[in-house]
């Protein structure tokens, strides 16, 4: 038995996306694996805890009470996703979740914690924003409004690609250009993938993933 555990904000949970986004798409690959035609049985459990605003405080929070309630005798795999949230601006642009430094130990604290605990952990890249529309993005939820920056993104991103890279754990990066993303990738609201990009990126994660699970 194998079981995945996806943790992150909203491309996690897979906003914009008609199949549930890059995870949804995992889901379908994996039952089918199992309960197609020459399936393979029930040897696999995902479970998306994907939460639309979350930051890095709510999973590092909540993410070994969910283990320890889903978790089984069996090889335990994180795919993770978080960070946007606390790259973002509230309310003024310049009022920021968390600041470069901040971020650097909320993220390594969470990945080295989740490195303990699990048998193999892959980051997911996202892509970019259309700033035109999330500069700022009024918020779905309530009155508050996000500014959301591709250029404070991809530097968080890079402190996260380092840490990863020091801890020792798969980082799945976007490689196409800024342009490309939003020509192509890009849902309407401008923040999420479309299902094109969601593909892209589950294309990507199943490189990685797929010899584990075989």
């Amino acid at each position: 038995m194998k079981q995945i555990f996806i943790f992150g904000s909203s491309s996690t949970y897979g906003v914009g996306g008609t199949k549930g986004g890059w995870s949804g798409l995992l889901k379908e690959k994996l039952h089918t694996k199992m309960y197609g035609e020459n399936g393979i049985g029930e040897k696999m459990e995902v479970f998306n805890f994907g939460k639309s605003g979350a930051t890095i405080d709510l999973v590092q929070n909540t993410y070994q009470k969910q283990l320890e309630t889903y978790g089984r005798d069996a090889e335990k795999i994180i795919l993770l996703n978080v960070g946007g949230n606390n790259a973002k601006a509230v309310n003024e642009p310049d009022n920021y979740v968390s600041e470069p430094e901040d971020y650097r130990k909320e993220i390594h604290s969470l990945l080295a914690n989740m490195k303990d605990d699990v048998d193999h952990i892959f980051f997911v890249e996202g892509g970019y924003y259309d700033e035109k529309k999330v500069y700022p993005k009024q918020s779905p939820f309530g009155n508050s409004v996000s500014y959301f920056s591709n250029e404070r993104k991809q530097l968080f991103n890079q402190v996260t690609k380092d840490i990863c890279n020091d801890l020792g754990i798969t980082y799945i990066p976007v490689e196409v250009s800024q342009e490309e993303w939003i020509e192509k990738y890009i849902y309407e609201d401008g923040l999420h993938a479309n299902d094109d990009g969601y593909e892209y990126i589950f294309t990507n994660l199943w490189k990685h993933l797929e010899p584990l699970l075989n």
